[in-house]
């Protein structure tokens, strides 16, 4: 990741934490909070639920939204890892340690052991929404009850090309 791009996931970490992020609730996923509009494209997330047990998965629900007035193009190539950036933090701004899961795919994209892969690309219409989910245990260690907060980036194209920045999503952890 450029280090623009750790500088504004750092400043909104700083600004959410300031101001509140609105808990999880039925309303804020059925009415979703959007990030900033890149080449007319924005990006929601949010936990499927409003607070999770120790050792549940913890499902997210993302949204790639097309503002723009003509059809977005949307590029997918290999797995998640490829296409999204995941910034998980504790409220004191601490980065949630990664799962075994994720350094092993980290390893392995890093040192080219994924040389096979598909590539998509997807048309978004005029104000049509196109769904992603992913369980965040999958790339985080969760062993500990608390509140969270999570921004995804989702490249567009490319990386060096453009990227959306989700807005921040509250997750809590219980028992």
């Amino acid at each position: 990741m450029k280090k623009g791009s750790v500088t504004i996931v750092v400043i909104a970490l700083s600004v959410a934490c300031l101001m509140g992020v609105p808990d999880a609730s039925e309303q804020a996923r059925e009415k979703p909070v959007w990030g900033n509009t890149f080449n007319g494209v924005a990006l929601s997330v949010n936990p499927a639920k409003g607070q999770y047990n120790i050792g549940e998965p913890i499902e997210i629900m993302v949204l790639i939204k097309n503002f723009g007035e003509a059809d977005a193009t949307v590029f997918t190539v290999g797995g998640f890892l490829s296409n999204h950036r995941l910034a998980l933090f504790e409220p004191n701004g601490v980065p949630v340690s990664k799962s075994e899961h994720a350094e092993q795919m980290e390893a392995s994209v890093g040192a080219g052991g994924l040389t096979t892969f598909t590539r998509t690309e997807t048309k978004i219409k005029p104000e049509e929404a196109l769904p992603e989910s992913f369980s965040l245990n999958d790339w985080f260690k969760l062993d500990n009850k608390g509140t969270y907060y999570l921004v995804v980036m989702r490249r567009l194209r490319s990386w060096d090309k453009g990227f959306v920045i989700s807005n921040m999503a509250k997750i809590l952890v219980v028992k």
